[in-house]
């Protein structure tokens, strides 16, 4: 049983035994519009640029491999093949290839933390399937640890990334901050973590160490930048803004133009 395995084997051995098993199953079409994502994904934290390449194999070649799905609740779930669904499902493809898996849901559970791991899916990817096994499978901090062999320091950063203003949490999706620089963000304000995020781009993650170290320090301070502008181009306003809440109150009321 696939439960026995956590703890005595690594991450990308449990992944393994777990696709082999699968891959014993026949391959049957299923409609995309029957298909939906297991509650441990969000697409959201998926949909930065670095889809592009997979974007184009799809466009040229469809979908090559089958995706996991597990029927659970009545449901057809996705357990492995997010990125392949949310790119089929923008260019309005009707069914995909897909391989049912077995097990229990404990079993399934730990495929897909364990796989997120070793795919090295980015923090927010992890920290909202973390946040999910919480509410909804009443699983505690410990028995995520024992599931994943990550540290307490390591599940609580990654939950805490979920706290992260829009446009940071945007900068991670899209590859331009690593988990390892985002987690240095989460006690500064908005507007801070906008900021100093844009000055960790092309900073190794010791070097943002140092930089974090020296803003608390008071030895160096966080240059001021325009946090709201917009202009006019043909029949449209582009607005910039960084600040969320001012960002909000902005769409809030042109929805009300609207009515």
């Amino acid at each position: 049983e696939l439960e026995k395995l956590v703890g005595k084997y690594s991450n990308s051995d449990i992944v393994t035994e777990f696709e082999s098993l699968s891959n014993l199953q026949p391959v049957r079409e299923i409609e995309l519009s029957n298909l939906t994502l297991f509650p441990l994904f969000n697409e959201n934290y998926y949909q930065g640029k670095n889809m592009q390449i997979l974007k184009d194999s799809i466009q040229t070649n469809g979908i090559t491999i089958p995706l996991f799905v597990y029927q659970y609740e009545n449901k057809n779930y996705i357990v492995n093949g997010v990125k392949r669904f949310l790119v089929a499902k923008n260019q309005n493809m009707k069914t995909l290839p897909c391989i049912d898996v077995q097990g229990s849901i404990e079993d399934v559970i730990i495929y897909v933390t364990n796989n997120m791991l070793v795919n090295k899916d980015n923090g927010l990817v992890q920290g909202y399937a973390f946040k999910v096994l919480m509410d909804k499978f009443q699983m505690s901090e410990k028995e995520i640890q024992r599931l994943t062999a990550l540290s307490h320091g390591q599940v609580a950063n990654l939950l805490r990334l979920l706290k992260l203003t829009s446009a940071v949490k945007e900068y991670i999706i899209e590859g331009k901050l690593s988990t390892a620089k985002a987690r240095l963000l989460i006690t500064f304000s908005s507007k801070d973590q906008i900021k100093i995020a844009k000055k960790m781009f092309n900073l190794s993650v010791r070097e943002c160490e140092n930089l974090v170290r020296k803003i608390r320090l008071g030895d160096y301070l966080v240059p001021e930048e325009e946090y709201f502008t917009y202009k006019r181009e043909g029949d449209q306003i582009v607005v910039r803004c960084s600040d969320d809440s001012l960002l909000t109150s902005i769409e809030n009321f042109l929805k009300e133009l609207e009515k």
